[in-house]
């Protein structure tokens, strides 16, 4: 029911001679430019298969139908490394880029020791131990005197509006070969779901 739904595009579902789901895998389209021309986008999501049912390889057959679909593109913003494993032996690809996981490392020297246990080095760990401590605790009052001879940042903030969005996101992305394509129905229906898909918290709408 979003208002890019098209009915050309839905989910998948796998069903057994007796009547029963065996498995399914979720499309939700997207309408998306690339190089300014208009082209139909679709996310895959939420490939589930019975238990008792992979050796008929279902989800390598779910995925194959939805790929050889009328999209002109198919992606995917998340995986385990199962389904990585399907997705690129159908031919699909990953854009490492975008699949980094960041890390701030708020205490290094025992997040290095945390790296030495997994490579199960535990008495090192033990004797490594109150130097860590000790190197974290000067590298962390060292930051404070840094970041207090810092400048304020010079800014300010309004409400963001859709109105706003749709008015800046044209400059936002003007760079950008491949970017979504918002209207003011779309932003009607996301606005009032972005607490829901931001599992962090509430969202603050800030310009």
């Amino acid at each position: 029911d979003t208002p890019h739904a098209d009915p050309e595009l839905p989910g998948l579902v796998s069903v057994g001679d007796d009547g029963r789901l065996t498995g399914m895998i979720g499309r939700i389209t997207r309408r998306m430019e690339f190089r300014g021309r208009p082209i139909r986008a679709a996310v895959a999501c939420e490939l589930f298969v019975d238990p008792a049912q992979r050796s008929q390889m279902l989800g390598v057959k779910l995925l194959k139908k939805l790929m050889a679909g009328p999209q002109d593109l198919l992606f995917s913003d998340i995986a385990n490394e199962t389904s990585r494993k399907i997705w690129t032996g159908l031919g699909g690809s990953v854009a490492a880029w975008y699949g980094l996981t960041w890390v701030k490392v708020l205490r290094p020297a025992q997040f290095a020791l945390s790296l030495l246990h997994e490579r199960r080095f535990g008495k090192l760990i033990g004797l490594g131990q109150p130097l860590a401590a000790l190197t974290d605790k000067v590298f962390r009052d060292a930051s404070r005197s840094l970041t207090q001879l810092a400048p304020k940042p010079n800014v300010e903030s309004e409400p963001l509006t859709p109105e706003r969005f749709l008015e800046l996101f044209a400059d936002f992305s003007a760079t950008d070969e491949l970017r979504p394509v918002y209207d003011r129905e779309t932003l009607d229906w996301i606005w009032p779901r972005l607490d829901f898909m931001y599992s962090a918290g509430p969202s603050e709408a800030v310009l």
